[in-house]
């Protein structure tokens, strides 16, 4: 049986719809309500200091900030930390782009499958549904019984880890690339935006944006997202 190939937006998060890094800022909010570690906390501040920095390589810093969050989070019910992170959110929203809701709505009115893949951790990436997407994925942490046991079961931050999840999600939903858009921030978007037929720079970093002007790609930031999408409204 013959299945129609479907066309998909593949949107990063952090940087590119919200302003922030959630896996940094939500230990923040833990911290102040008493369900994370202050001194994972500490750890995870300094490692993204050292990394904005440039002390440190980025795939150092996108191995060990996930590991000091899974060890912030340990003993603690999951559930609970649930609730926190829809707690968490209704703060944060002042972070989301102005743009990000009409932009994923847009896709989702011309009938793009939206979906939305970030290295922050899933319980928080969850509850960005009031942003339309049709699927959302982010980094696990391992649980035992309910209760976050200290390690990582998915690390989406890792490159490699979201380029696999990327291919997969193409065999799953019959996706056509040659239909389809990528938006993201940093080069460790790079997997999907240069598999993707129309892929955008929103916001770029220094990288990105030498990338993506090399590659001729079109870049908007948050005022300019929707000017730079004008370019692609034969096919949207």
């Amino acid at each position: 049986m013959y299945y129609a190939k479907k066309k998909a937006a593949f949107f990063d998060i952090d940087g590119t719809l919200i302003n922030g890094f959630i896996i940094c800022d939500f230990p923040e909010y833990l911290v102040k309500k008493g369900f994370f570690d202050p001194e994972a906390h500490k750890n995870i501040q300094t490692l993204l200091l050292e990394y904005k920095n440039g002390e440190i390589e980025p795939t150092v810093a996108s191995h060990e900030i996930p590991i000091e969050y899974a060890l912030g989070l340990k003993g603690q019910n999951k559930e609970k930390i649930g609730v926190l992170a829809a707690r968490f959110m209704s703060e944060y929203k002042n972070n989301v782009f102005q743009y990000s809701k009409q932009l994923v709505n847009l896709m989702n009115k011309n009938g793009f499958m939206t979906i939305g893949m970030s290295g922050s951790p899933i319980e928080v990436i969850e509850e960005l549904d009031f942003l339309g997407f049709k699927k959302l994925y982010g980094s696990e942490m391992s649980t035992t019984s309910g209760t976050y046991d200290g390690n990582i079961k998915t690390n989406l931050v890792i490159l490699e880890n979201k380029k696999k999840l990327f291919q997969s999600l193409i065999r799953i939903y019959n996706i056509d690339l040659k239909s389809s858009f990528g938006f993201g921030d940093t080069e460790y978007d790079l997997p999907v935006l240069t598999n993707v037929f129309y892929p955008i720079a929103v916001n770029p970093n220094k990288k990105l944006r030498i990338i993506a002007e090399q590659k001729n790609w079109l870049i908007g930031d948050n005022k300019s997202v929707f000017q730079t999408l004008k370019a692609f409204r034969r096919p949207i």
